[in-house]
């Protein structure tokens, strides 16, 4: 079965917008916690791997972590969209173009078999 063009767009809207609040929650998520279940931790057990440069390290790898996977998201996403435009661009040019270039041929085989008979 095929969906019209705007339940699909409205689809993959809803895709994106999905992705992209995954991407935030995984970003924003406290650092600092077991897991969602568990209340916050005192902030006096920061002291243990957290802080310093062992804590920079990772929170700079989940920032670019969580940076990529959203690139990535978006780089696939532009990349369905110029893919499509140039589907739509490449068959239009085929059906409006074409028939011009036989004609244009055409028109120039008889300017050419008409210089034969005059000569």
């Amino acid at each position: 079965i095929t969906l019209p063009s705007h339940y699909c767009l409205l689809y993959h809207i809803i895709q994106q917008v999905s992705h992209t609040i995954n991407i935030l929650n995984y970003s924003t998520s406290n650092p600092y916690t077991t897991n969602k279940t568990n209340n916050l931790k005192m902030s006096s057990n920061k002291k243990s791997g957290n802080g310093g440069l062992k804590g920079f390290f990772s929170r700079a790898s989940k920032s670019f972590m969580s940076g990529g996977l959203y690139t990535k998201d978006k780089s696939n996403w532009i990349a369905e969209k110029l893919c499509r435009i140039g589907f739509i661009v490449a068959t239009t040019s085929i059906v409006l173009l074409m028939p011009l270039v036989f004609e244009i041929a055409r028109e120039g085989q008889m300017i050419e078999s008409e210089r034969l008979q005059v000569d």
